[in-house]
């Protein structure tokens, strides 16, 4: 990235949109830049926007199981601040330390752990936006089993930034769970997410073993085979391979192209104002 800049408020942040759009310059939101190759391959703004240095945690609520946080925030280091409440966000995807929360979502990630807790968008209940204009708006809410405004969100988040700054997210929590273990079984040896108290989190192929995977579970029955140690470290080496492969690029992991009623959505969001990635 040519032109990178990163504000440290919403102020500065708003300021910087505002004189941009004097300028007539194209400008794209971004936090940390891990995802940019993967999932905006040719986009080429004069200013990239970052927004990885909002990073606060607002606030966990522990009975609720929700959270708030700002945008630029990373995956691990939310995880390592809910741990110390037996909470979690149940969420495994690629550059959890070096991308940040709100590239996570506005990039559509994919989490291995979606059949066991839906994709990642499943834990968003809400969000603070800014728009093209530099007005600010909320979408969702803080309670779980609200739905008001869901649909905005989840449109914002498929939009990768062009139709709006992620400013912070309100998030589903689940209670940590210490129970996770690794088999290595014949690939056809789970067919769905269930088995007795057991959940299937997902399966990766044995690096070592043709036919066979790495499966990770939850919640294990007593009479659950677990593998050895060598195994065990065979798996987590295939999962870090795994996430690290999605990272470089080296996985397909490319979206449709973008909607073609993009346009007429951003005018929407910010009558007037330049669209996020536009010239004028």
């Amino acid at each position: 990235m040519l032109n990178l800049v990163r504000p440290t408020s919403r102020e500065e942040l708003r300021s910087f949109l505002h004189k941009a759009q004097v300028a007539g310059k194209s400008v794209l939101p971004c936090g940390q830049g891990t995802r940019l190759e993967r999932f905006l391959p040719q986009a080429d703004p004069d200013v990239w926007l970052s927004c990885a240095e909002l990073k606060k945690i607002l606030w966990i609520d522990a009975e609720d199981q929700t959270c708030c946080v700002e945008a630029g925030l990373s995956l691990d280091a939310l995880q390592k601040a809910l741990a110390s409440f037996h909470l979690q966000l149940d969420v495994l995807a690629p550059n959890a330390s070096s991308g940040s929360l709100g590239g996570l979502f506005m990039s559509r990630e994919r989490s291995l752990t979606e059949k066991y807790s839906g994709p990642t968008r499943d834990q968003v209940l809400g969000a603070s936006w800014m728009m093209a204009d530099g007005n600010t708006v909320q979408s969702g809410a803080r309670v779980v089993k609200s739905v008001a405004g869901y649909d905005v969100t989840r449109l914002l988040l498929g939009s990768r930034g062009r139709l709006a700054i992620c400013l912070d997210l309100t998030l589903r929590l689940r209670p940590l769970r210490p129970d996770t273990l690794w088999v290595v079984a014949p690939k056809d040896a789970f067919h769905g997410p269930e088995h007795g108290s057991m959940q299937l989190e997902f399966g990766l192929p044995h690096p070592e073993l043709p036919g066979w995977c790495c499966f990770r579970l939850q919640h294990p029955q007593t009479h659950a085979k677990p593998a050895s140690a060598r195994d065990t470290v065979v798996c987590e080496q295939t999962l870090a391979t795994y996430l690290q492969d999605v990272s470089l690029g080296k996985l397909d992991t490319r979206l449709p192209s973008d909607s073609p009623w993009l346009n007429e959505i951003a005018e929407a969001c910010a009558p007037g104002a330049p669209h996020f990635g536009e010239r004028r």
